[in-house]
């Protein structure tokens, strides 16, 4: 080792020497103490040897000099530690080698997916290598490929071709959303899969399509048309032989089912009826005997025997013109009796309240139909008069004069419909003028009815009616003008009581109880019932004990005193009332509703 004197000097009151080797080692010699070998010991540290000593306790750095000239010594740039030996210093000291113990982490390195590592000392390891904004799922993320930048969380899927784009999970492989996958995957069934109502669990149905996909157009369709065979030609079908099919009919096929006889052309509801001829040429289910038309016949009466002496079944037909004759009598036989325009049976005929026709004790299974028959008469005469019998349809028959029209008596099954009821009058005091009813087992069914101007037009006792589609206007009475009812039952709806009036409660109608089983009860839906008057309470209704109205969707204006009257006894009130939606309020202190 070469050591060389660079300068003297005396510090703190001593002579001391300062050394300094070429760059392996620096040695202070001073005058007072033998330091020297220590100071020249090479396996000590430069900065060790620079600064031991009880001389230098204040000794900041050392002086190199030659020639008069000092150095600091302190580390240079290129000097910056390189451990890992990869060409890039430390960040330590203000290099970029973010790990400077790994070779293979330096700007620029190679950087490894989702290791977690930062190899390129960019700040984060690389977790999104398509660059689509999503980090794969091996990094945590929802990218479920990420080397393809078109797939993603949210991505279009396309559907078909066996990639998951929006990594739901799956390609896309039901468009519709009806669960079934498209026959497009190779593995599906549904034969459309842009329309949800299309796939092999649908209902088949005729448009055209083949909805349930099963290769077949229409087949088996739910809605499909039943068609009838009309094997003689006649444009009616025959009921037994029926085949469904969509839109048209198949050939020798119609769309309707009303031949009686479908081999013969001439037998069709469009035939020509032979009268007596034992064949019911016109499909109405009876052959027809004429009255007075034929000169066979004297009366009505007779031709209406002779139908049931053939076994019933048949229709007696009774030509226009005026027949004064009462009490025909119309045996329970499947009679029916039909009258040309201006078929007219006309008073005075018979005793007192003798009907014009009486149809009684027929059996469940028999019926009678009287149709196009015109009542007129005297004041006196009675119109029908059924009894003890079922099946009862009465239709396109008008009573004038009567007293009443019709009375019924423990009847079982009665119809009247499209039918006119003018100036009749009460068969008894109260009782209706148009129909009188009571005792009846099941429901009368009356619609389409004008009832005008007679004394009570409806009286029920015991009875149980439905009344539609009818008008009861300018009708009178001593209680409940158009309608009265005692014990009965009622449903009425869509019908107009206008201008009737009653001396008593009860303008348009009374509703009681008697000394029926029946609790009485009336409702009253989509109706009008207006400017009907009672002289004394009750303008509209009058509701008597235990008597229960509901109400529906009614108007009840213009009536006077009042619309409803409540009344229970000795006090107002206690009948039971339900408004839904009608134009009226009720009084609970009076009882009356206006």
């Amino acid at each position: 080792m070469t050591i060389s004197k660079v300068n003297d000097r005396s510090l703190n009151g001593t002579n001391e020497n300062i050394l300094a080797t070429s760059q392996e080692s620096t040695a202070i010699q001073t005058g007072s103490h033998d330091y020297w070998d220590y100071y020249t010991d090479a396996t000590i540290p430069w900065y060790e040897r620079a600064i031991v000593g009880a001389t230098l306790p204040l000794l900041p750095f050392v002086l190199l000099s030659s020639c008069e000239k000092s150095t600091v010594i302190e580390r240079k740039a290129d000097e910056c530690p390189d451990d890992d030996g990869d060409g890039f210093g430390a960040v330590s000291c203000g290099q970029n080698d973010c790990d400077d113990t790994t070779t293979a982490v330096h700007p620029g390195a190679d950087e490894v997916p989702y290791d977690g590592i930062d190899q390129d000392c960019s700040g984060v390891d690389l977790t999104d290598v398509d660059g689509d904004g999503f980090d794969a799922t091996e990094a945590g993320g929802n990218d479920c490929n990420d080397t393809d930048p078109t797939i993603y969380p949210g991505a279009t899927e396309i559907p078909y071709d066996g990639l998951d784009q929006d990594c739901s999970g799956a390609d896309l492989t039901d468009v519709d959303g009806d669960g079934y996958n498209a026959t497009e995957t190779g593995g599906g069934d549904d034969c459309n899969d842009t329309n949800a109502s299309i796939n092999p669990g649908a209902e088949e149905i005729c448009n055209g399509i083949d909805d349930n996909c099963d290769g077949q157009i229409d087949n088996d369709a739910i809605d499909q048309t039943t068609f009838y065979q009309d094997a003689d030609g006649d444009n009616y079908g025959n009921p037994d032989v029926s085949q469904e099919a969509c839109f048209t009919p198949p050939l020798g096929y119609v769309s309707n089912n009303a031949d009686c006889d479908d081999t013969n052309a001439n037998i069709s509801p469009a035939g020509y009826e032979v009268y007596e001829n034992g064949i019911d040429e016109n499909c109405d289910g009876w052959d027809m005997i004429t009255a007075y038309c034929d000169p066979s016949y004297s009366t009505i009466q007779e031709a209406v025997d002779y139908a049931a002496l053939l076994g019933g079944g048949l229709t007696v037909y009774v030509c226009a013109g005026s027949y004064s004759e009462c009490n025909i009598n119309i045996p329970c036989d499947n009679i029916e009796l039909i009258g040309e325009t201006s078929a007219i049976l006309q008073g005075p005929c018979g005793s007192y309240q003798d009907p014009f026709m009486t149809v009684g004790t027929c059996a469940d299974d028999s019926s009678v139909n009287i149709n196009n028959i015109e009542f007129q008469g005297d004041g006196n005469n009675m119109g029908i008069q059924i009894y003890n019998t079922a099946n009862v349809s009465i239709s396109d028959c008008t009573f004038e004069y009567n007293r009443p029209g019709i009375l019924i008596d423990e009847a079982t099954s009665v119809s009247v419909n499209d039918s006119s009821f003018v100036d009749n009058m009460e068969p008894f005091a109260g009782w209706g003028g148009a129909i009188s009813a009571g005792t009846t087992t099941y429901p009368i069914s009356l619609g389409n009815l004008d009832i005008d101007s007679n004394g009570n037009g409806l009286f029920f006792t015991e009875t149980r009616f439905s009344l539609s589609n009818s008008s009861l206007i300018g009708n009178y009475a001593l209680g409940g003008g158009a309608l009265t009812m005692f014990d009965s039952q009622g449903d009425v709806t869509n019908t107009t009581f206008e201008s009737n009036s009653a001396s008593g409660h009860g303008g348009a109608i009374f509703l009681a109880a008697n000394t029926g089983t029946l609790t009485p009860t009336l409702s009253v839906d989509s109706c009008t019932i207006t400017g009907n008057t009672s002289s004394d309470t009750g303008g509209g209704i009058y509701v008597s004990t235990d008597g229960v109205l509901t109400s529906v969707n009614t108007d009840w204006t213009g009536n006077s005193p009042d619309a409803v009257a409540i009344y229970g006894g000795s006090t107002y009130g206690s009948g039971d009332l339900a408004l839904i939606g009608s134009t009226f309020t009720c009084s609970e202190s009076t009882g009356t509703c206006e």
